[in-house]
């Protein structure tokens, strides 16, 4: 393959074969029929771990919003932006973080990051990916 084209471009012909088009065009579509299914999946991953992460993030403004106030009654009220400004710069507020609901002893956030969506029901809980509140 690589004589002929040597071949056809030392006599002065130029430009490529439809065969070479075809091949060429193929091998792309080829690798990109792969590496767009791990893209997509990539970057599913990688908003899920920021809807955890903005969550980490909270959760020290939050404690000092129940150690402030003797609770976590009326967090809603502020919701993120209120602990953004009180406590910490780095919190992404609405829509990013929303406080759900809040009493005296528990709280419910939500991150939510692209299609990813992540909750964090209460001080002792784990992060998850399920409504675990509402």
């Amino acid at each position: 393959m690589f004589a002929g084209i040597r071949k056809r471009t030392a006599a002065g012909e130029g430009g490529f074969t439809l065969i070479e088009t075809l091949l060429v065009t193929v091998l792309i579509g080829y690798l990109l029929a792969i590496a767009g299914p791990a893209y997509i999946s990539l970057r599913d991953r990688a908003s899920k771990s920021a809807a955890h992460t903005n969550i980490r993030t909270a959760v020290p403004a939050i404690v000092a919003y129940g150690a402030d106030n003797n609770g976590y009654a009326n967090m809603h009220i502020g919701g993120a932006t209120g602990l953004q400004t009180v406590y910490d710069t780095k919190i992404k507020s609405a829509p990013t973080l929303t406080v759900l609901s809040s009493n005296a002893t528990t709280y419910c956030v939500r991150a939510t990051v692209g299609t990813a969506v992540s909750y964090k029901p209460g001080p002792a809980a784990s992060i998850a990916s399920s409504p675990a509140c509402t």
